[in-house]
């Protein structure tokens, strides 16, 4: 198992070096420049290498570094964007910004909360198989309130979801 940091805008530093850094997307708000101390390999599409200026390997949807699958995304006014599905004993989705889900299977997926697309966000859950989904991309000082309504609504609908706090991670 591999050590992965994903969209290295961080509050908490990340314990130990990652294996790999996984860049989404060109987002600001995805990336630190402290993120580029790290002695990890990064994967990035090529818009988020050229934005950043981060040494990485330029990946887009269908590719695969080890178990790191590179899939589809679709995150609002990047200019190119990608996700990850890891493929270990437990599959893993992490989609950056994007609530639209390619037609991948996976156990846990990490999903944007924006209330106005909490809907789509169910079906992107719906679409993936997620077995848990812990909401991701929203201010746990200001709206905590927008993921707990998303773990909310996607109980209803059947689907485990937890909020993670800040500096916590899972290990698969």
């Amino acid at each position: 198992m591999k050590h992965l940091l994903i969209d290295p805008n961080y509050i908490v530093s990340p314990s130990g070096n990652p294996d790999y850094v996984l860049v989404t997307h060109e987002h600001s708000d995805h990336f630190s420049e402290k993120a580029k101390g790290l002695k990890s390999v990064f994967l990035a599409p090529s818009e988020a290498v050229k934005t950043f200026n981060i040494e990485a390997k330029i990946v887009k949807p269908g590719d695969r570094v080890e178990n790191i699958e590179v899939v589809e995304s679709y995150c609002y006014k990047s200019l190119g964007s990608v996700g990850y599905l890891i493929h270990d004993d437990v599959r893993v989705l992490h989609l950056g910004d994007s609530f639209k889900s390619p037609r991948v299977e996976t156990d846990i997926a990490f999903l944007p909360t924006f209330k106005d697309y909490q809907s789509e966000i169910v079906k992107a859950a719906k679409n993936c198989k997620a077995k848990i989904v812990y909401p991701i991309h929203y201010s746990p000082e200001k709206k905590l309130w927008e993921a707990e309504a998303l773990v909310n609504k996607l109980r209803r609908e059947g689907i485990e979801s937890e909020i993670m706090g800040i500096g916590e991670w899972i290990k698969i």
